[in-house]
């Protein structure tokens, strides 16, 4: 996988940074602090720039292709993982193929969850339209919330 991919998406004043670079996880920032970050006197050359630490990290979720926000439920939705073996916060090969991240109470550290979409796709009275182009039951690759 294309180890440059990022797509990052904002919940209240938290940004959620995804990555199909294995081993990325989910990168939290808190934004509020680039209000206090210092303006350099003079214009800064390429490496300059000073590096932000993360403000939470969530490792169970190791790659993705895409990261989802719903921010009328306080959610950050991760979608397009499942093909490392670190990522442990759902069972992809069984349907589970979306995280879900509640960043309500806690945005820094999200409750994790998973939402079972291959079992909902993959009912016995309706075709299986989800396997059609993946072995991962109810893969999604891409979302919107609203």
């Amino acid at each position: 996988m294309d180890g440059y991919w990022r797509d990052a998406k904002i919940v209240n004043d938290h940004v959620y940074i995804g990555s199909e670079a294995e081993g990325h996880g989910v990168q939290i920032f808190d934004l509020k602090r680039l209000d206090h970050l210092e303006i350099p006197e003079k214009g800064l050359e390429r490496g300059d720039v000073p590096r932000l630490e993360l403000d939470g990290y969530v490792d169970t979720v190791g790659s993705s292709h895409n990261i989802v926000a719903f921010p009328e439920k306080q959610q950050i939705l991760v979608v397009g993982y499942g093909f490392f073996p670190d990522n442990t916060a759902c069972d992809a090969v069984k349907g589970e193929s979306v995280v879900v991240l509640d960043v309500s109470i806690d945005p820094s550290n999200p409750a994790i969850s998973c939402l079972d979409i291959g079992k909902e796709i993959n009912r016995v009275e309706r075709p299986p339209f989800a396997l059609l182009l993946t072995v991962l039951a109810g893969w999604i690759h891409d979302a919107q919330c609203e």
